[in-house]
């Protein structure tokens, strides 16, 4: 068993992807029981997603200091390949299962998994502790 975070955003400058990105990309997530990323084929974040990642992992979304879901990938990799014109969302998913929907601040958590949570990458392993750690407070 392998454990995710993955940051529900935009890997633009955030002076060019406003929150509404951020919450478009999340809401719909959220709704439509997936996770995503737009990172190209050649960046070792893609190569995470489609290879590391697998059914029946955890999963834990982050976007602006909160924890807003955590759950189980249910589906394997796949490329949308016909999302709407114009469309902010990314073409790169997985299913999901949502255990829990929330909106927890992570600024009280031990430090190591504050850290890992609010850190840059998009994709980043936890350990089974600090999984425990998240699931034990939402």
């Amino acid at each position: 068993m392998r454990y995710w975070k993955i940051v529900a955003g935009h890997h633009e400058r955030r002076e060019q992807a406003p929150d509404d990105i951020r919450s478009i990309l999340l809401g719909d997530w959220l709704r439509k029981n997936y996770i995503a990323i737009g990172w190209g084929k050649d960046n070792p974040q893609h190569r995470v997603f489609r290879d590391e990642m697998k059914i029946g992992n955890r999963v834990v979304v982050v976007a602006d200091g909160f924890i807003w879901a955590i759950g189980a990938i249910t589906g394997e990799f796949k490329e949308k390949t016909k999302l709407p014109q114009g469309s902010r969302l990314y073409e790169f998913q997985r299913e999901v299962v949502w255990y829990k929907i929330t909106k927890l601040s992570y600024s009280n958590f031990e430090k190591s998994l504050k850290n890992k949570l609010g850190a840059n990458r998009t994709i980043n392993e936890l350990s089974s502790d600090q999984w425990e750690s998240i699931v034990n407070r939402v």
